[in-house]
């Protein structure tokens, strides 16, 4: 059966068309009020943030690179090595004991059986460490230093200026490598002086030696080498050339006077 509504629909289309217009205000009435209804609706609150605490303990991360204090490192100094050169006068030739940091090392044996002198640089074994070979010059003397296959050391030269007004005279020493390269070098010092130091080329100190005003049965060199240029064994040779030379130039010096006084008698 229909209703009164449907009936008064079908009887008539232009009743047909008024109810399809009523219907269709009436779906647009419809959407209208839902839109107005969900506008009126209070909106979801969303979930509120933490609140910051700005006093807690916990350390902030920070992807930046932390910054690492270098502790204070010590300078080391550099470590120096001793020697004593202890000189022994015999009938025939001339030695040095050779103690090194305190403990025997071995010894430079001056031999004159030769077209020059000759300084060899034994261990306590005998096994040989390093020869010079001295050459006269007018100016002084000069030490070809090697190693006992023949290899080059360095070569010594000393010089010997007279001092003003005829006071005696001064030795200095420069050591040379390879090209005559200047590695070491002394100031000059009064003849027979206690005591002389060598200085590397940049003006670092290299060697220190000392030894006694009075040496009874010769001389006892106390030395002192930092870390140098030059090779150790070549100050080793060193003390021991300077010894023999000054005992030569004493022996002339007395011999000339004598001489003088043989003239004046």
């Amino acid at each position: 059966m229909k209703t009164s509504f449907e009936n008064l629909a079908s009887s008539s289309p232009k009743v047909t068309r008024k109810v399809e217009n009523a219907a269709s205000k009436n779906k647009l009435t419809a959407v209208f009020s839902a839109l107005l209804l969900s506008a009126c609706e209070p909106a979801e609150e969303s979930p509120r943030q933490a609140p910051i605490n700005l006093e807690r303990a916990d350390p902030i991360v920070s992807d930046s690179p932390k910054q690492v204090k270098i502790p204070d490192v010590e300078t080391v100094p550099v470590k120096s090595t001793s020697y004593v050169v202890d000189e022994h006068l015999l009938s025939l030739t001339t030695t040095f004991s050779v103690a090194k940091n305190g403990k025997p090392n071995g010894e430079v044996v001056k031999t004159i059986f030769s077209l020059t002198p000759t300084y060899t640089y034994s261990n306590n074994a005998g096994e040989c460490l390093a020869i010079g070979r001295r050459a006269m010059m007018s100016w002084g003397n000069k030490v070809n230093v090697t190693d006992c296959g023949g290899k080059d050391l360095a070569t010594i030269h000393e010089n010997v200026a007279e001092t003003f007004f005829g006071a005696g005279f001064k030795t200095s020493y420069r050591i040379t490598g390879e090209g005559d390269q200047v590695l070491a070098s002394s100031v000059g010092t009064k003849f027979l002086a206690t005591s002389f130091d060598v200085k590397d080329s940049d003006g670092s100190s290299a060697m220190h030696a000392n030894r006694p005003m009075l040496n009874i049965g010769g001389d006892k060199w106390t030395m002192t080498v930092e870390d140098s240029k030059v090779d150790e064994r070549v100050f080793v040779l060193l003390v021991s050339f300077k010894t023999d030379a000054d005992n030569e130039r004493e022996s002339k010096i007395e011999d000339d006077e004598k001489k003088k006084d043989d003239r004046d008698e």
